[in-house]
C-alpha cells in the first residue's frame, strides 16, 4: 500500500518471468510481459493516473516451466516494477521492487489438468474458490511474508553485456480489450445420468429450449441464471465468429459446484477419435457431433459475487459449458468473454464487381487477427508458435492492409535472434522446444526482402544482415561437388501435399537432392542479392549473383526434363511438383526458352502435384509473374467456398485439416492488392509503385491501399481489352501504370489512365 500525497500519473516500468497480471487499487491494468527471449527481455512502460490517497498495487505472477506453452521461455521466476525517475534523479522508493516494502504470498487453488491437446499450447487451468485467498487483489487477507530479490535486473552494464536475461522495451502496444459478442447457445441437455460426456453425441431432441432461453439472457446480460442443487447439464454455445478470450465467470452460492467451459473450433463426428487431423464436415452443424476440447474449470466456494477467470486465453468459435451442482443450488450472476488479440483492424479497402471477393475478406482478416498476438501465430488453438514460414505471409498482408509495421519488425529481429552456430534459425521463435526447419531459414531471408520493397529502411535491414548471411554460409556447406544442395539436417518442409510425407518434397530428406529445395535455394540467393545492394554492399551482391546463376545452371542440369518441359522433384525424374516450376520462375534465373516451357507447363501438365493452401502464396506470385490471371482466379474458388462450408477463418490445410485457424491462407487478401490491382513497389523503400493490374473476368476493381507515405487509389473498369479509371499516388511517390495497351507513367497526386 502507497500514501500518494496528491493527484499524478505514474509510470511504471514492469516486467516478468514468466506471466504478470498488474492490479491497481483491485482493477486489472496489464498483462504482459510482452513474448520475447532470453537475449531480449520485454518490459512494458504504464502510465497510471493516480489520485491523492492510499492505494495498493498487486501483481499476480506465475512460472509454470515444462507445462507452459511451448512459445513462452524462462530464465528464472521473478518479478520486476520500476517507476521512471522522478525530476530529482532518483527511483521512486514508494513503489519499486527491490526498494520498497513489496511482500508476497502463495497463491493456492490453483491446479492444471493434462490433456493431449494442450501439448504446445500450455496446460489448462482448474480454480478452487474453496481454497482461493479472495480479497487478495486488494491486499487482503493473511500470509504476506517479505519480498526476496533475487538478482539485479539491468538493461546492460560495462562489465556484462550479456546476462542471462537481458531487459529492453516492448515495440508493441497493449493487447486488444474487448467485449465478446454473447454469441448463440445452440444446445443445452441435462446430463445428469450421462457418463463420460466426451462419448455422449448431441442430439436435438434432448434439447431443454426454456433453460437455453435462460442461459442465452445470461450471456446477453439481461438476467441471472439459477441452476437447482443436484443438477448436471451441458450447453453447446455458438460465438459465431472466431475468438480469442479470456473467460470471466460471476457467481453466488453453490458451494462445491463446478463450472467448466471448454472450447473448440468445430464439432467432430462421433468417429473422431485418436490422432488429428480426421474429417469435421460442416463446421455449422452439431447434430449428432461430439464435443472435443480445451478449457478451464471453476469449483464455488459458496459465497456471493465470486469472480472467476483464467490466466491464459482461449480460442475458437464453439464453447461447451458443463455445469454440476451439489447440496446447495448455483447462481450465475454473468458469463462473460474479453477478446484479445493484436490490435489490427483494416485501414485498406477492395471491391469488384464479382461480390464474392469482397465477401472473402472478413474471414482472410479475421484469420489474420486471430493469430496476430504478442508474436505471429501458426494457428491460436494447437500451436500459438511464430513460425518463418507462416509468418513471411502474414509480413506480407500486414504491408497491404495496415500502416503498422511494428510486429513486422519485431518478427524479424526475433528470427535473427534464434539463429545456432552454424546460422540457421529456428523454425519458430520463441519457442522452449528447439527445432529447425531449413527452408523456414531461406524464407526469413525472403521475409526481409519483402520489408526492403515494402517498407525500406535501411539500416534495420543491414542490421540483420550478418544473419543472412550465416543462414546463406550453412547452406553453402552442404553443396555438393555437383554444386548441387544436399538436405540439411531438420524437418525440410515445404507444403503439406498429400502424396508428400510430413509435407517434405521428394528427395527432400537429410542428404538427399531435391528440386524444389534447390530452387529454394536459387531464389533466396538472389533475395540476397537485392538486400546487399540496398545495403550498400556490392562485393557481396556479386558473390551472392554468382552463386545463384551457378546454383541455377547446376538445378537446371540435373532437373529439367526436356521432353516434358518441366523440372523434376527427384534427380531421377520420376516425380514433378507444381513447387518445383514455381520456384525455378520466380527464382528469375532461367533462360528464356526454358521459361516460356516451364510456365506452359505449369499450366497445363495434368499430374503435377499441386500446392496446397500455403504454398498457393509461391503460386499466385508465379501466375503474376507470368501475367497469367485465368488460373489464379479459378484457385481462388477454394476460399470462396469456405463459407458455404462453415468457416469463419482459414484452414491449415485440405480436408481433413486439423486446424480451422491458419493465417497463411489469409494471403488472398495480399493479392487482392498487390496481384489483381497489381500494386507493389517499384523501388527499395516504396517511392516508386508499378501498377499492373490483373483483373481476369473482373470488369471493375476498385481500391485503396496503405503507403508508407499515404495512400494509394485505384478505380478501374475494364472496356475490351482496354483499362480505363484514375490512380492516385501520395505525395513524393511516383510509379508506371500498365496495362494490354501499353504503358503510361504516373506522378503524384490523381490522375486518369487508360492503358
Amino acid at each position: 500500500m502507497v500514501d500518494q500525497a496528491q493527484d499524478a500519473t505514474v509510470r511504471f516500468h514492469v516486467s516478468a518471468d514468466e506471466r504478470y497480471e498488474l492490479h491497481f487499487d483491485g482493477e486489472l491494468i496489464a498483462r504482459g510481459p510482452e513474448r520475447g527471449s532470453p537475449g531480449a527481455w520485454n518490459y512494458s512502460s504504464l502510465d497510471v493516473p493516480v489520485a491523492a490517497g492510499r492505494h495498493v498495487l498487486f501483481a499476480r505472477v506465475w512460472s509454470l516451466g515444462e507445462i507452459a506453452p511451448c512459445a513462452q521461455m524462462s530464465v528464472r521466476p521473478g518479478f520486476l516494477l520500476g517507476v521512471e525517475e522522478s525530476s530529482e534523479g532518483g527511483a521512486d522508493a514508494r513503489w519499486s521492487t527491490g526498494l520498497a516494502p513489496w511482500e508476497v504470498r502463495r497463491l493456492d487453488g490453483y491446479e492444471w489438468t493434462n490433456h493431449a491437446l494442450d501439448f504446445f499450447t500450455g496446460k489448462k487451468l482448474r480454480i478452487d474458490g474453496r481454497r482461493y485467498p479472495w480479497g487478495i487483489e486488494r491486499g487482503e487477507g493473511d500470509g504476506w511474508i517479505k519480498a526476496v530479490v533475487n538478482a539485479q535486473a539491468f538493461t546492460a552494464h560495462p562489465t556484462d553485456l550479456y546476462p542471462p536475461r537481458l531487459l529492453v522495451a516492448g515495440t508493441l502496444p497493449a493487447m486488444l480489450r474487448r467485449s465478446v459478442p454473447p454469441g448463440k447457445v445452440r444446445f443445452l441437455e441435462d446430463i445428469s445420468r450421462v457418463g463420460d460426456i466426451s462419448e455422449h453425441p448431441i442430439h436435438f431432441q434432448n434439447h431443454l429450449s426454456g433453460m437455453a432461453e435462460q442461459l442465452q439472457a445470461l450471456l446477453e446480460g439481461r438476467s441471472t441464471l439459477t441452476i437447482p442443487a443436484g443438477k448436471r447439464y451441458r450447453a453447446i454455445v455458438d460465438l459465431q465468429n472466431y475468438f480469442c478470450a479470456y473467460p470471466r465467470v460471476q457467481g453466488s452460492r453453490g458451494r462445491d459446484a463446478e463450472l467448466t467451459i471448454r472450447w473448440a473450433e468445430a464439432l467432430f463426428a462421433p468417429a473422431a477419435r485418436g490422432t488429428l487431423p480426421v474429417e469435421k464436415g460442416n463446421r455449422n452443424e452439431i447434430e449428432g457431433r461430439i464435443f472435443i476440447g480445451l478449457g478451464d474449470s471453476w469449483i464455488f466456494d459458496g459465497e456471493m459475487n465470486r469472480d472467476y477467470s483464467t490466466l491464459w486465453w482461449e480460442a475458437g468459435r464453439y464453447l461447451e459449458v458443463l455445469i454440476e451442482t451439489r447440496s446447495e443450488e448455483l447462481v450465475l450472476d454473468k458469463l462473460t468473454f474479453e477478446e484479445t488479440r493484436y490490435p489490427l483492424e483494416m485501414e485498406s479497402s477492395f471491391s469488384a464487381n464479382d461480390k464474392r471477393m469482397e465477401e472473402t475478406i472478413p474471414l482472410l482478416l479475421r484469420s489474420l487477427q486471430m493469430n496476430t498476438h504478442e508474436t505471429f501465430m501458426d494457428c491460436p488453438y494447437y500451436e500459438q508458435l511464430n513460425y518463418a514460414g507462416d509468418t513471411l505471409i502474414d509480413c506480407l498482408v500486414f504491408y497491404t492492409i495496415t500502416h503498422d509495421d511494428r510486429m513486422v519488425r519485431k518478427s524479424l529481429r526475433l528470427f535473427n535472434d534464434s539463429r545456432f552456430p552454424e546460422g540457421l534459425t529456428l523454425s519458430r521463435f520463441p519457442s522452449r522446444i528447439r527445432q529447425v526447419i531449413p527452408p523456414f531459414s531461406l524464407l526469413w531471408i525472403s521475409m526481409l526482402r519483402h520489408h526492403a520493397w515494402w517498407r525500406g529502411d535501411v539500416e534495420f535491414v543491414r542490421s540483420l544482415l550478418r544473419g543472412t548471411r550465416a543462414v546463406i554460409d550453412a547452406h553453402l556447406a552442404h553443396v555438393n561437388s555437383d554444386g548441387l544442395l544436399t538436405g540439411l539436417r531438420g524437418w525440410n518442409f515445404l507444403d503439406w501435399v498429400i502424396e508428400w510425407k510430413d509435407g517434405i518434397p521428394p528427395h527432400g530428406d537429410v542428404g538427399e537432392i531435391s528440386g524444389p529445395l534447390n530452387w529454394l535455394f536459387v531464389y533466396v540467393l538472389q533475395a540476397a542479392v537485392e538486400l546487399e545492394t540496398y545495403a550498400g554492399e556490392p562485393e557481396l551482391a556479386s558473390r551472392y549473383a554468382r552463386l545463384a546463376e551457378a546454383h541455377a545452371r547446376a538445378t537446371e542440369a540435373a532437373f529439367w526434363n526436356e521432353e516434358k518441359g518441366l523440372f523434376a522433384d527427384d534427380p531421377d525424374h520420376q516425380f514433378y511438383s507444381e513447387h518445383a516450376q514455381c520456384l525455378a520462375i520466380l527464382s528469375g534465373k532461367l533462360r528464356e526458352s526454358v521459361a516460356a516451357r516451364v510456365g506452359q507447363g505449369l499450366l497445363d501438365a495434368p499430374d503435377l502435384r499441386r500446392c496446397t493452401i500455403y504454398f498457393s502464396h509461391y503460386l499466385f506470385e508465379t501466375f503474376h509473374k507470368l501475367n497469367r490471371f485465368e488460373p489464379l482466379f479459378a484457385r481462388l474458388e477454394h476460399w470462396y467456398g469456405l463459407t458455404a462450408q462453415g468457416f469463419v477463418t482459414t484452414p491449415e490445410m485440405p480436408e481433413p485439416t486439423r486446424s480451422d485457424c491458419h493465417a497463411w491462407g489469409s494471403h488472398p487478401l495480399f493479392h487482392y492488392y498487390a496481384t489483381i490491382l497489381g500494386i507493389r513497389p517499384a523501388a527499395m523503400g516504396f517511392q516508386q509503385v508499378e501498377i499492373r493490374p490483373q483483373l481476369g473476368p473482373l470488369l471493375t476493381v476498385t481500391g485503396r491501399v496503405v503507403h508508407p507515405q499515404g495512400w494509394i487509389e485505384v478505380d478501374l473498369r475494364r472496356s475490351g481489352d482496354r483499362l480505363e479509371g484514375t490512380i492516385t499516388l501520395p505525395d513524393g511517390v511516383t510509379g508506371t501504370f500498365h496495362g494490354a495497351r501499353g504503358s503510361q507513367l504516373l506522378t503524384s497526386g490523381a490522375q486518369k489512365v487508360s492503358a
